[in-house]
């Protein structure tokens, strides 16, 4: 058996006679030979029922909920844009015109 670690010698516990207990109710309680009911064919079922998905179906939902996120995000800020009452718009103005400006000015 390997030599216990650290913890188990702080812990003062005894290895060899926790696997001498633990060996000794395994061989106490010896497992049953009777199988549940319809086993085996509970499993093969399964086994063949179990549509294995492809990447493509795999990817294909990962994108169409990461869709349905985003139109959700995009009426989301649509509803608080339009919420804003106009508070930016003579800014937005003065950005837009003022670079407007500028390059009518260069030519």
């Amino acid at each position: 058996m390997a030599e216990p670690n650290r913890l188990t010698k702080m812990s003062g516990m005894n290895v060899s006679k926790l696997h001498a207990k633990l060996i000794a109710a395994a061989r106490s309680n010896p497992p049953g030979d009777q199988v549940p009911y319809a086993f085996e064919k509970r499993i093969m079922a399964r086994l063949q029922s179990g549509a294995v998905e492809d990447a493509w179906t795999l990817w294909g939902k990962a994108l169409w909920r990461s869709a349905f996120a985003c139109v959700a995000l995009a009426a989301a800020l649509s509803i608080w844009s339009l919420q804003a009452n106009g508070e930016g718009e003579q800014d937005l103005d003065s950005t837009m015109f003022s670079a407007a400006e500028q390059l009518a000015d260069s030519w």
